[in-house]
């Protein structure tokens, strides 16, 4: 379809399936798809592994720099109820928390820079040129033309092929024509289609030069 409307090279189709079901009228929701619950129930997470996930998330450095104030003042205390080896022990407790809040605000900066660093530049999609495919009379014309032109070539060169199923597929895109069943004549023309080129593939091999019209 895309050589057909004009695409002078090799073209690349992607087809996408959606696995949901169109709306009903009685479904709250805005959505225009509506996909099925899934069946499979949710995965064990280990009680352990659900802790460290947690943990992990805490805004450690910034818990650390507040503890260290905390811990000074208990120091302050202790060493006036006459407990020196005690306050001395939380004093450095706060002067490592401190240290280590401070260590860990300038890994998470550092960290933050990278990845600013390390992002893609976002680029805007770039279209070169739109073209609509209507599936009318005009195309199903088309279609025809460029059958024709194939079966002349393959004839011309004396070539094989299934003449039986590419005419039985003709009469029945003929036929859906007829009953205004454009989609399905448009569908038997490209099976026909692909019957002549069943044959062209299999003497291309061979080494044959051929440069399809179409």
């Amino acid at each position: 379809m895309a050589n057909l409307q004009g695409g002078p090279d090799n073209t690349t189709v992607i087809v996408v399936r959606v696995g949901g079901e169109p709306r009903q009228a009685s479904t709250d929701s805005q959505a225009d798809v509506v996909f099925p619950a899934s069946d499979v129930s949710e995965p064990f997470v280990p009680r352990f592994a659900l802790m460290m996930y947690y943990l992990g998330r805490l805004p450690w450095a910034f818990i650390l720099i507040a503890l260290a104030p905390l811990l000074a003042i208990v120091a302050i205390l202790l060493h006036w109820y006459e407990m020196g080896t005690t306050a001395l022990m939380v004093f450095i407790s706060a002067g490592l928390a401190m240290l280590s809040g401070l260590v860990g605000l300038m890994v998470q900066s550092f960290r933050e820079t990278q990845s600013t660093k390390n992002e893609p530049e976002e680029r805007s999609l770039q279209v070169y040129r739109q073209t609509p495919c209507p599936l009318d009379a005009a195309t199903y014309d088309r279609l025809v033309e460029a059958a024709k032109t194939l079966e002349d070539s393959i004839k011309e060169k004396q070539w094989e092929y299934d003449a039986k199923s590419y005419q039985d597929r003709i009469k029945q895109a003929a036929a859906q024509l007829k009953q205004h069943r454009l989609v399905e004549a448009c569908r038997e023309q490209c099976r026909a289609m692909l019957v002549l080129m069943e044959a062209v593939h299999r003497y291309r091999g061979k080494n044959e030069d051929f440069k399809p019209m179409w």
